[in-house]
């Protein structure tokens, strides 16, 4: 197949939010030169779709949409009209989160 023509459309709600957490910590603890360089490629939001083509070599269109909780959703419709207008043959599409940690949770059963 047409590596070109297969693409990857995935989309997260918050990013790494474990990357954002633990470089918090270690600036608080250590300070700002021992953060990682890694901090902003590892916590935008387009590294799942990104690092997914990478790891499979596909090479049609390749982006990431942030919608909160309709992200999934989002990316599946774009995916089929990436197809319908003949963009790309195939697309990975849809949604991936992984805030189940305690920041992550606390936003949701937080009170006032």
């Amino acid at each position: 197949m047409d590596r070109t023509k297969i693409g990857v459309l995935v989309g997260t709600c918050m990013g790494g939010l474990t990357v954002f957490s633990t470089a918090v910590e270690a600036l608080i603890q250590k300070g700002y030169k021992k953060s990682t360089p890694f901090f902003i490629p590892y916590y935008i939001t387009n590294m799942g779709s990104a690092l997914l083509a990478i790891d499979t070599d596909l090479m049609g269109p390749n982006y990431s949409i942030s919608t909160a909780y309709s992200t999934a959703n989002y990316c599946l419709f774009s995916a089929a009209n990436h197809i319908r207008k003949g963009e790309a043959e195939i697309l990975v599409a849809g949604g991936t989160e992984a805030a189940v940690m305690p920041i992550g949770v606390t936003g949701f059963i937080a009170r006032y």
